[in-house]
């Protein structure tokens, strides 16, 4: 279930929360008040990719795709 940021409507309180699409917004911890909103999230960033996965490293330089396509069938 993804994590979202909630705030309250009746006291300002913010908080995170597990909802999924489709269900009523969790309530506010804080009062209980149930006219909550959410909030956009900053999203995950990634700060470090191991030696080996990075596009920076020399050895994929030059490459469009790591997805390697099939050799089309010869026709006669």
């Amino acid at each position: 279930m993804p994590l979202f940021d909630f705030e309250c409507s009746a006291c300002q309180h913010r908080y995170e929360a597990m909802s999924r699409s489709g269900e009523p917004l969790p309530p506010c911890p804080s009062c209980g008040a149930t006219e909550v909103q959410k909030i956009p999230g900053l999203g995950t960033l990634r700060t470090h990719v191991p030696d080996g996965y990075s596009w920076t490293n020399p050895r994929f330089a030059g490459q469009n795709s790591t997805i390697k396509k099939a050799p089309k069938p010869h026709r006669d």
